[in-house]
């Protein structure tokens, strides 16, 4: 192969590069045109949000009795202090306490 051939193929080759480069920058305006950046944003944060709430959901379902009970510790925590002021005052008013 001459050094004529081989510069040709090279500048072949280059130019085949060049027009596909080109084809992808071309493809992705039209894409961009068709779909801008804020648009696109604005979708993959819905599907994440949308996943975000099924994975909660399935998580509530699984997790439902352990839930459940942790709220309840919570609420008799956070309520101890008039629950037994409650107890205390029906303790003392019980049928036939000693006084």
């Amino acid at each position: 192969m001459s050094i004529e051939q081989t510069l040709r193929e090279a500048e072949a080759e280059r130019a085949r590069a060049w027009q596909g480069l080109r084809d992808e920058v071309s493809s992705l305006r039209q894409d961009l045109t068709d779909r801008p950046i804020p648009q696109r944003l604005r979708e993959r944060a819905i599907d994440k949000m949308v996943d975000a709430i099924d994975g909660a959901g399935t998580m509530v379902r699984d997790n439902a009795p352990a839930l459940g009970t942790t709220l309840a510790l919570l609420a008799g925590w956070s309520l101890r202090r008039p629950l037994l002021r409650a107890a205390g005052w029906l303790w003392e008013r019980r049928p036939f306490a000693k006084r």
